[in-house]
């Protein structure tokens, strides 16, 4: 879906980390009735590893009002995560969407 965009990290402290980016959807076509599309994203945390999450997606035609009324624009992700002890890698334990 476009170009590679590279997240910056905005701060961070002992327990967290906070990453940003701006997309647009501009020039993205529309999903096809029935589908979704994936955005995927990827955060390389410092000391811990990589951090692979989709985003499932539906892109209407920019003319079309009447589903851009149903839902809210996304301006903000929290993910809640851990390094598993087990595995090592990174697991997200609870995630919101604002």
């Amino acid at each position: 879906l476009g170009s590679r965009y590279t997240p910056k990290e905005k701060s961070r402290d002992h327990c967290s980390s906070t990453y940003f980016v701006t997309w647009s959807s501009l020039g993205v076509g529309v999903t096809k009735h029935g589908k979704r599309d994936k955005i995927p994203l990827a955060l390389q945390i410092l000391d811990v590893g990589e951090l692979l999450v989709n985003l499932q997606v539906k892109f209407y035609k920019e003319k079309d009002k009447e589903h851009a009324t149903w839902g809210n624009a996304l301006h903000q992700i929290d993910l809640d995560c851990e390094v598993s002890r087990s595995s090592g890698s990174l697991v997200v334990n609870k995630q919101s969407f604002r």
